[in-house]
Formats: structure tokens, C-alpha cells, sequence
């Protein structure tokens, strides 16, 4: 209770903006993007799992991810 529940409710609730605003920008890459990312890190696919699904090279998966998350910090 008292202080503890107050900053376990602030920690529940920042996270849950930051999942929200991570859903925003996810669904504002282009498809190829998103869908890396959700390989990659809701999926837990390594990069050259990603490469065969989407059938580019494993360089491009890691381009397309640096590109794709910049872009997400760039806009959360």
C-alpha cells in the first residue's frame, strides 16, 4: 500500500503509454518495416530468420531494422 501502490500504479501506467506510443509509430512504418519489427522483437526471431521469411539478405534485414527504429525514436 501507500507509496509503493502509488509508484507500482505511475510504473503500470507509464508503460502502458509507452506501449501504446510504440503501437503508433509501428503502424506507421511501411508493411516490409513493420513487419521486421515484429519478427525481430515480438517474435524473437534472429535476423537471418527474418532474411529467409522476407526473403532479403540478413544486411538488409539489419539496415531495414536500424532505419526502422530510428525512425520509432524518432517519433515516440
Amino acid at each position: 500500500g501507500g507509496i509503493r501502490q502509488i509508484k507500482d500504479e505511475n510504473d503500470m501506467e507509464e508503460q502502458a503509454v509507452a506501449a501504446l506510443e510504440a503501437r503508433a509509430a509501428l503502424a506507421r512504418l511501411d508493411e516490409r518495416q513493420r513487419r521486421l519489427v515484429l519478427l525481430r522483437f515480438y517474435h524473437d526471431q534472429t535476423q537471418s530468420q527474418v532474411s529467409r521469411q522476407l526473403g532479403i539478405s540478413q544486411v538488409q534485414v539489419s539496415r531495414l531494422e536500424k532505419g526502422a527504429l530510428d525512425w520509432i525514436k524518432k517519433h515516440i
